[in-house]
């Protein structure tokens, strides 16, 4: 762990240090964001636990929701909010195992038991399957881990961060090409099949996101050494730019009413340490980054997913 594309930024050497309650500086947020946005807290250099934090989308009611000295990575709240999804494992470099817990951080259970790297989970929209991947591939299982299936059979590419669209019709995901040694943005049908490709920029796209009506897809393109989120429009193929200037954007998620985006934002200077990093949100037809969270230098977080309902 953690559990993104390779080549992508690494902010596990770098030091988190929360307490539970709000952030200081957080902007509010319009009474209609609901829900809460759950990310990822890492220790320095990989040596201590990361933990699952959930906030407010005005920045309050900051928690920490795994306690136990784990490694923890890729939360996805269920559909109905009820619980949530991730991996959890003894150490950085182990390849960890899916693990279940309801909302408040009770009733922690194990969904898988092998040895397999595993990466990348999203719900479909039922709350009925699970998309991941193990090892090269993509797989669904049930809620319960059970009932695996194997979507892809090429594991020759590596494949990240599958999401299905809100139809659940299909997935997109991120897949490594060896040719161009970067990540694209594709897509495959619910049972696997015809793979395409909706985004090939020069440098890595990843983390794809879908819009509330399935018509477009949200990632982060990183383009060594700053990255931004953009859009591929699915009915015109159109691939523009979401956010700009000298910042690392990474990791979207859009809101349970499908207008807002979370992401993790740092600064980037080349002549300074990278830092702090923080969860923004980007509100329906502004193009300025609100701060959900405010840490002091050298304080990061990473990994966001919005849990909840319109």
């Amino acid at each position: 762990m953690p559990r993104f594309p390779l080549g992508y930024l690494c902010v596990t050497s770098l030091c988190i240090s929360l307490a539970c309650g709000g952030s200081d500086g957080a902007s509010p947020s319009p009474p209609s964001l609901t829900g809460k946005i759950l990310f990822i807290a890492g220790g320095p250099n990989g040596a201590t636990r990361a933990d699952i934090y959930a906030v407010n989308p005005d920045g309050s009611g900051l928690t920490n929701l795994t306690r136990h000295p784990a490694y923890y990575d890729a939360p996805a709240p269920s559909p109905d909010g009820a619980f949530f999804v991730f991996y959890r494992s003894a150490q950085p470099s182990d390849s960890g195992d899916v693990f279940a817990i309801d909302a408040d951080g009770t009733h922690l259970r194990q969904l898988t038991f092998t040895p397999d790297y595993e990466s990348g989970l999203a719900w479909r929209h039922d709350g009925k399957r699970l998309a991941f991947v193990r090892n090269r591939d993509i797989y669904t299982m049930a809620p319960d881990g059970s009932d695996v299936t194997r979507l892809t059979f090429d594991a020759t590419d590596f494949k990240a961060s599958p999401a299905w669209s809100p139809a659940g019709d299909y997935i997109a995901y991120s897949r490594y090409i060896d040719p161009t040694a970067q990540y694209d943005i594709h897509r495959i049908t619910a049972a696997g099949q015809n793979d395409t490709t909706l985004a090939a920029l020069d440098g890595d796209d990843l983390t794809p996101t879908w819009s509330a009506a399935g018509t477009s897809i949200t990632f982060a393109h990183h383009e060594s050494p700053l990255s931004h989120l953009y859009t591929v429009d699915l009915t015109t193929g159109v691939v523009a730019p979401v956010t700009t200037g000298s910042v690392i954007d990474q990791w979207p998620s859009i809101s349970p009413t499908g207008d807002t985006v979370a992401f993790i934002r740092a600064p980037y200077d080349p002549m300074v340490p990278l830092g702090p990093q923080d969860v923004y949100l980007l509100l329906p037809g502004s193009s300025t980054a609100v701060p959900v969270t405010s840490f002091a230098a050298a304080k990061f977080a990473y990994v966001t997913a919005w849990t909840g309902h319109p």
